[in-house]
């Protein structure tokens, strides 16, 4: 009866850890990919795009609408972050 067991709870073991898992491999690949697309992308269209949201949070402050200026930092904030996870 133990030996029944045993056997159903290491098939399980080995079933689960196959498919939870995914390979390796694969995700530092895509992680490269994501790198290089993003580095041509930089290259291609430099920073400007950022570089314009800090501008326009900057207006924003100036003409008095610090809300809108928060939300649109924060979009950047988010974005620079979400980047800098993946390294």
């Amino acid at each position: 009866m133990y030996k029944i067991n045993h056997i159903e709870n290491h098939d399980v073991k080995e079933t689960l850890k196959k498919y939870s898992t995914p390979p390796k491999e694969n995700k530092s690949k895509l992680k490269n990919i994501f790198i290089v697309v993003c580095f041509i992308a930089i290259m291609l269209f430099g920073w400007g795009y950022i570089v314009d949201f800090i501008e326009i949070a900057w207006s924003y402050i100036s003409m008095g609408f610090i809300l809108i200026a928060f939300l649109t930092l924060s979009a950047v904030i988010s974005i620079l972050s979400f980047i800098l996870k993946l390294f």
